[in-house]
């Protein structure tokens, strides 16, 4: 199964259910960098229409993202705040009430309360109107108490940002409550009497567990109606509850208010935790109904949607708190089965779709349980609207139809779509009703012609129609754009399956793939889908020209790209940061680009460049020019190799192949099998530079690139039995032997391999 029982629950107690008088705080974490579910789900949980329940919806990023107190309309402050203006009458504005019980400090508190015993009031003063009401003597006690409160507030949530175990001062605590306690033993005024007691069990909830049960069973417990202070008084008690292992009592008041309390819901589902099948038994005998269905919607949260709506069924098939579970239950399923690519951070698709890979037995097994639970879920959906017992039948019906198409049961699929009728005028039913109408046409299909495009593009016409910003539409017209890209793979169609499924830098990786791909951008389309693909594709004309001039560069094909040049338009301004045809010793990028030298090459002068050389290399009549021809060739054919300090040459704002991509990314195999990895032919051009040249030093510098580009080769070639990061060739071979040179006495000084293979004969010449 997906889910697992109820007594491998693995949240823990949370300690903000103690919301303080002056705010509620609840804390949450963003998690890593793995993406929200949300971005490959087809299956809009809004549906349910309960804003309530948003926080729950399937997310692994739970509460981040989420402004409860908006969502929910009356905050745990807000109704805070109205318990105080109705205290004052409504005599006093909320602003006024947000400035006193919020925004002041302790030490603005006390020069207020001198202010007030010194009966010096001034017309003029900020709250003069409010500081006037709080001289009255039914209001002796309100400044004390907010003194008191803010003091509280500090010992209780000492940490409320951090990471670390919150580290409460017993001592100080033990004070504070002995000092509400005497006050709420005296205090007269009811609405005061109550805050102390509060403040009592607050503290006694983190010092004296047992005391803060003793304290609201014989002395304090505030009415119902008072229904702020109750829940709160009533979380304070789960708490000691649950710190005294008494979970079944503990669990069955976080159910309470979960079900009758939304300020504190979502900390309520935060502090729920059943332990052991037993106590969760115990935790059920306790609740009404009403608690029991809240109870059970909390277990399927946390744990199994579906055996949480099968218990819920049972007790009442009309209840609202199956629609939740009922939307969870599809969304998980989702994670697991749903086939929908993410687009990377440059726009493009990934080459797999971020769905999980089953291999190994185990993890076929593991996928056999998934499509086990759907299955499950999908039965249990069709008991439900076979026995038509519960509320709204058109959400069952799209979810019974969402987990047949995941299961790839077309067929059931189909039937239950034809029998939804009852959607009135929900216009988010019936933008998931088209969604779900797309993805079974998609389906459906296995070879595509112009019909079928037509029909599909229908079908995405329709879904764009809906523009509630809940719906995922664009994750839907993804998913069905991708399972035609799969098609035209298998008909050979490639430049269609590359517009319907971007992949970028790895489809646009040679000059005729980006040929194809300009080709069917310019010619004229013979229907709608075709515009929209072309129109939706992420390189436009001309960066996609600037890729093939690349590419053919890449294939050094030197004239064809830069007969490029008449139709594509580079920015005159843009140079290179580097110079391509200089050289190093020791290849260092960042030291070129970081260079002041002032360089005047783009890739239209790069171009011509290497034309102009490789002419020269082959009809001029000197061998020394011949071969400076040549040498320089080689140096700009490395430059632009992974390798050369112009490596960038392959990068493109939306087809960057940077260096975490490169040497990170599991996915940069491919680039191994190119050129850009490949030295081999700037290799080819410093031995014919070597062997016209008759200058020793020249020779040697032709020698010690060649030994570069053998290394890389071998680099590039990945020998994993070899332990080390070096193996010398014979191009180190023979530059050993050129040892009468100014250059090798360089070489030797700033290169540590050579200076290791000459010193310690780490590597040996291959034979």
């Amino acid at each position: 199964m997906i889910i697992h029982p109820l007594k491998k629950y693995i949240l823990s107690f949370n300690k903000y259910l103690l919301v303080s008088i002056i705010a509620a705080v609840i804390l949450a974490c963003s998690g890593g960098d793995d993406p929200d579910e949300n971005a490959f789900s087809v299956f809009t949980p809004e549906i349910i229409q309960q804003p309530l329940e948003i926080p729950f919806f399937v997310s692994n990023k739970m509460y981040y993202p989420i402004d409860y107190d908006e969502l929910q309309g009356t905050s745990l402050t807000e109704l805070n705040t109205q318990d105080w203006q109705n205290y004052f009458g409504n005599k006093i504005q909320k602003e006024e009430i947000e400035w006193l019980v919020y925004q002041t400090t302790p030490k603005e508190l006390t020069a207020l309360k001198e202010q007030i015993n010194n009966k010096f009031f001034d017309k003029k003063q900020p709250h003069f109107s409010t500081i006037k009401k709080l001289a009255a003597k039914k209001n002796k006690g309100i400044i004390d108490y907010l003194i008191i409160a803010k003091r509280a507030e500090t010992l209780l949530n000492p940490n409320e940002n951090g990471w670390e175990p919150v580290n409460y001062n017993l001592t100080a605590l033990d004070s504070l409550q002995q000092v509400c306690k005497n006050r709420f033993s005296i205090e007269k005024n009811f609405f005061l009497k109550d805050r102390y007691g509060f403040q009592v069990s607050r503290a006694l909830s983190i010092s004296d567990h047992a005391g803060n049960l003793s304290f609201l069973e014989k002395e304090y417990f505030p009415v119902k109606e008072n229904s702020s202070l109750y829940y709160r008084t009533l979380g304070s008690k789960a708490r000691s509850l649950y710190l005294l292992k008494k979970y079944a009592e503990a669990n069955h008041i976080y159910a309470k208010i979960f079900d009758e309390f939304p300020p504190l819901k979502i900390v309520a589902h935060q502090s729920f935790h059943p332990q052991e099948e037993e106590d969760w038994k115990q935790t059920l005998a306790l609740c009404n109904t009403s608690e029991k269905i809240a109870a059970w919607q909390l277990a399927g949260i946390y744990n199994d949607p579906l055996q949480a709506m099968k218990a819920i069924y049972a007790i009442d098939p009309k209840s609202e708190k199956l629609k939740l579970l009922m939307v969870r239950a599809v969304n998980q399923t989702e994670k697991y089965l749903l086939n929908n690519p993410l687009s990377d951070y440059y726009f493009f698709y990934a080459p797999y779709k971020y769905v999980y890979s089953y291999n190994s037995e185990s993890e076929r097994e593991q996928e056999k349980s998934y499509l086990d639970y759907a299955s499950s879920t999908q039965q249990f959906f069709r008991k439900v609207l076979r026995e038509n017992k519960m509320a709204d039948r058109a959400l069952w019906q799209l979810a019974l139809a969402h987990i047949s198409l995941l299961q790839e049961d077309v067929a059931s699929a189909d039937n239950i779509i034809s029998q939804i009728t009852d959607v009135k005028n929900d216009s988010l039913l019936l933008g998931q009703l088209e969604i779900t109408k797309g993805i079974l046409a998609v389906q459906k299909l296995n070879k595509i012609d112009t019909r079928a495009e037509n029909e599909i593009f229908d079908h995405i016409k329709k879904i764009r129609q809906f523009t509630d910003p809940a719906l995922r539409n664009a994750n839907a017209i993804r998913y069905i754009t991708s399972r035609m890209s799969g098609i035209y793979q298998n008909q050979k169609d490639f430049a269609k399956q590359e517009l319907t499924y971007p992949t970028g830098r790895l489809y646009l990786v040679n000059s005729e793939r980006t040929k194809g791909i300009l080709s069917f951008l310019e010619r004229k389309h013979v229907n709608e889908f075709e515009d929209f693909i072309s129109s939706n594709y992420v390189l436009k004309e001309n960066e996609l020209q600037r890729l093939l001039i690349v590419n053919y560069l890449y294939e050094y094909k030197f004239n064809e790209a830069a007969a490029i040049y008449n139709v594509y338009k580079e920015d005159p301004q843009n140079v290179f940061s580097s110079n391509p045809f200089n050289i190093r010793i020791v290849d260092c990028h960042e030291c070129d680009d970081n260079s002041n030298t002032k360089n005047t090459y783009n890739t239209f002068t790069l171009l011509n460049k290497l034309i102009e050389l490789k002419n020269n290399g082959e009809n001029a009549k000197d061998k020394e020019e011949k071969a400076k021809s040549y040498f320089l060739l080689a140096n700009g054919l490395y430059n632009i190799t992974w390798y050369g300090n112009l490596r960038y040459m392959r990068s493109e704002d939306k087809v960057d192949y940077d260096y975490s991509f490169v040497v990170y990314s599991e996915l940069s195999g491919f680039l191994k099998k190119t050129s850009f990895f490949d030295c081999s032919e700037s290799l080819k051009y410093y031995q014919l530079a070597a062997n016209l040249t008759s200058n020793k030093e020249f020779k040697a510098k032709c020698t010690w690139m060649m030994a570069k580009c053998e290394h890389n080769n071998w680099l590039n070639a990945e020998h994993p039995e070899y332990k080390g990061d070096f193996k010398a060739g014979k191009y180190f071979a023979q530059f050993k032997q050129m040892n009468n040179t100014r250059y090798y006495n360089e070489v030797l000084n700033e290169c540590g391999y050579f200076k290791t293979y000459i010193n310690v004969s780490v590597g040996k010449p291959s034979k």
